[in-house]
């Protein structure tokens, strides 16, 4: 940054207040940087669309307020770093003449020419009669101040935000740096810091406005950002120059971000370069590590991903506003992209499955940018990965899974440790000793119904604030398709403020968090979201009691009303993923495991359930059931004949006989302790290809 010009306060301030002309003024309002600290930290700048942000409209007549009491008189004139005024400041004394307003406050002022007359005018912050900002002008009339008619409305986080204090002070010969801090009840972004770059001239605007949270004693803000001005580009006009600071790891270790905006006809416009440098520098940092350190891999990639979270509007979680709107424009980022692909490929690497799982899914994500040999490394990475490859599996029947409503129960469930219930048109039971089907009493139905009978889930809605239930009265789902309008639960977990803030300025796009509906309890719904699990009640959102709860690693899971994925003990659970199930064992000593799928599943897993002890998994793929038994529980059954693995058996022809209430569910002993699998690389489970199948049966209507 150029050097300021030398000299005392007092000089930069008798600069000031004595310039004889509009050429000496500017030349006080540069010698007056030398006041100003350029101790700073910092990052990167808005759209490239050179914005000049707020409409010179005049603000609305704020209603009258009326005073209990005279307001101060400040007699003290503006200086050269300007005059603050407490609220309900109606009346002040600058440059030996006083001002008044009728309503609202004066906050700050600050002398300058700006209609280069040669003399001097008043820029003002003030805010109405509800507390909020806004710009004004000032110019003297046969030695009187009067304000201009033409006030400029300040933009805040919302409407409800109040100005609790302000400040001006000159940050180049053309412009002039406005500090407000305010609060907002309630507000996403409460307290809020925003500093804003305003022009001297005839009519003032603002030029640039960044806005960052203020930070409490209880929640210490995580960002702060430095203004300052010089001349970037050298075409003899000043730019502004910001410096980003993280307080808070992991972004603290990234160091100080430095942005600039360059001064153009038009207005300040962004340079371009940033953040994706300093993205691209920490991916690159992370990708070297991968192959011998991918442990030293992970906390660089997962601070690059931060980092692009804490910036660029397209993440939906910037602490940062630009210009009204929540973060920078950053596009499709290729250097986040490189560090989302090095976080999968790490944690696969480091055993993490379910947030392997989760991070590849966020490869797809629209905010990044990911080279496919960057992504074809990370699936290979999750393809590598550990799994129980000693599962028996047997084929069984054919099976479609059902397509509707978005959240349902699974198409298949143990009734007991021998006998799986296959929902359709018609329920059958499946007997797995001897592969044979026959009608039963059970419901066919898949709908996430209530104990009453009455309410049903039947969806999962990725919002700002959370990932929400859609409740739905039982009456308008016909044949699995919704015909109302349900009501939304509590979030299932609570979202950062900030990042509801953000989400909420980048028009509400989000991904969702990977939640899976296990099933309906006596107490609400069953939600697993990778390795924890929640319970959401079905009662309205502002109800004593609906609000949504975790469950400890050794609080049993409650009983599902209709079997599901779910042990009969609460503590084992099964998920369906892209690299086959996983089985998430809950206790003082939790553990995933992966149980890779047979050959002869050539397709998605749509469906999984778990047997009353846990001991035995199903899921349909590829149109069939495929049963598979943990190792060192008791072999499943196999028939005389055929292969042993993998037993292909038939479904008979479904009966039309009406559906009865659905039997008890048979609640089996504990389960045999587990004995854990040696790890070992990954490989094809113990499957051969298996016998010719008969022609599947036609799916049910």
């Amino acid at each position: 940054m150029a050097t300021a010009p030398s000299g005392s306060t007092d000089d930069c301030k008798s600069a000031l207040n004595l310039a004889p002309s509009r050429s000496f003024h500017r030349f006080g309002l540069l010698s007056c940087l030398c006041c100003m600290s350029a101790a700073c930290s910092g990052l990167h700048g808005c759209d490239d669309k050179r914005p000049v942000p707020f409409k010179r409209e005049a603000a609305e007549p704020a209603p009258s307020v009326a005073a209990d009491s005279p307001p101060p008189v400040v007699a003290p004139p503006a200086t050269a770093a300007g005059s603050s005024f407490p609220d309900l400041t109606r009346e002040i004394t600058a440059l030996g003449s006083k001002l008044t307003r009728a309503e609202g406050s004066f906050r700050a002022a600050l002398p300058l020419d700006l209609d280069a007359d040669g003399q001097q005018d008043l820029l003002l912050l003030a805010s109405d009669a509800q507390g909020r900002p806004l710009l004004q002008s000032a110019h003297r009339e046969q030695g009187q101040w009067k304000l201009d008619a033409t006030q400029l409305p300040l933009s805040t986080a919302d409407d409800s935000c109040n100005l609790s204090s302000a400040s001006l002070a000159p940050l180049s010969a053309e412009s002039v740096l406005a500090t407000l801090d305010g609060q907002c009840l309630p507000g996403p972004q409460s307290p809020w810091h925003q500093q804003l770059v305003i022009s001297v001239e005839a009519s003032p605007r603002v030029l640039l406005a960044l806005r960052t949270r203020r930070g409490t004693a209880e929640l210490p803000a995580q960002l702060s950002v430095a203004l300052s001005s010089e001349d970037h580009d050298a075409d003899d006009h000043p730019d502004v120059h910001a410096t980003l600071q993280f307080t808070a790891p992991p972004l603290s270790a990234a160091g100080p971000l430095e942005l600039w905006w360059l001064n153009r006809p038009s207005g300040l416009a962004p340079e371009t370069g940033e953040p994706e440098q300093t993205l691209a520098t920490l991916a690159d940092k992370a990708l070297k590590q991968l192959t011998a350190k991918p442990l030293d891999a992970l906390p660089l990639a997962e601070q690059a991903l931060a980092l692009h979270r804490a910036l660029c509007r397209e993440a939906g979680g910037a602490q940062l506003w630009c210009d009204g709107q929540a973060g920078l424009a950053c596009g499709p980022s290729a250097a986040a992209g490189k560090a989302a692909a090095v976080r999968a490929i790490a944690l696969a690497k480091t055993g993490q499955l379910l947030p392997a799982l989760d991070a590849l899914a966020a490869l797809d994500e629209a905010a990044l940018r990911v080279d496919a040999t960057l992504r074809k490394r990370a699936r290979r990475a999750l393809g590598d990965m550990p799994g129980e490859t000693d599962y028996i599996w047997q084929l069984g029947p054919a099976l479609h899974p059902a397509d509707s409503p978005n959240v349902r129960l699974p198409t298949l469930a143990f009734t007991d440790q021998e006998h799986l219930v296959l929902r359709g048109a018609i329920a059958q039971s499946y007997e797995l000793s001897t592969h044979a089907s026959s009608p039963t009493g059970a419901s066919p139905s898949v709908l996430v119904v209530d104990e009453a009978g009455k309410l049903g889930v039947t969806d999962i809605v990725s919002r700002c604030d959370g990932d929400r239930l859609t409740i739905t009265p039982i009456e308008q789902v016909v044949a699995g398709v919704v015909t109302g309008v349900g009501k939304s639960s509590a979030p299932v977990f609570a979202a950062d403020s900030e990042a509801v803030a953000a989400c909420a300025a980048a028009a509400g796009k989000r991904r969702d968090h990977g939640l899976s509906v296990l099933g309906m309890t006596a107490q609400g719904a069953l939600v697993a979201r990778g390795a924890a699990l929640y319970l959401v009640p079905l009662t309205e959102p502002a109800a004593t009691g609906s609000e949504p709860r975790q469950l400890s690693d050794t609080e049993p899971a409650p009983h599902l009303l209709v079997p599901g994925a779910l042990s009969a003990e609460g503590n084992r659970y099964a998920l369906r993923t892209s690299e086959g199930v996983a089985i998430v064992v809950r206790g003082t000593s939790p553990t995933v495991s992966l149980v890779r799928p047979p050959a002869s599943c050539t397709g998605p897993i749509s469906d999984v359930a778990l047997s009353p002890s846990g001991d035995r998994v199903a899921m349909i793929c590829a149109g069939h059931v495929y049963v598979a038994q943990r190792p060192g529980s008791a072999a499943p059954s196999v028939p005389a004949t055929g292969d042993p693995a993998v037993t292909p058996a038939e479904i008979s022809p479904p009966p039309t006989a009406a559906a009865a209430p659905p039997p008890p569910v048979t609640a089996l002993a504990p389960p045999e302790p587990e004995h854990a699998a040696e790890p070992q690389p990954a490989a094809e489970p113990k499957v051969p290809a298996p016998a010719p199948s008969p022609a599947p049966a036609p799916p049910p209507p």
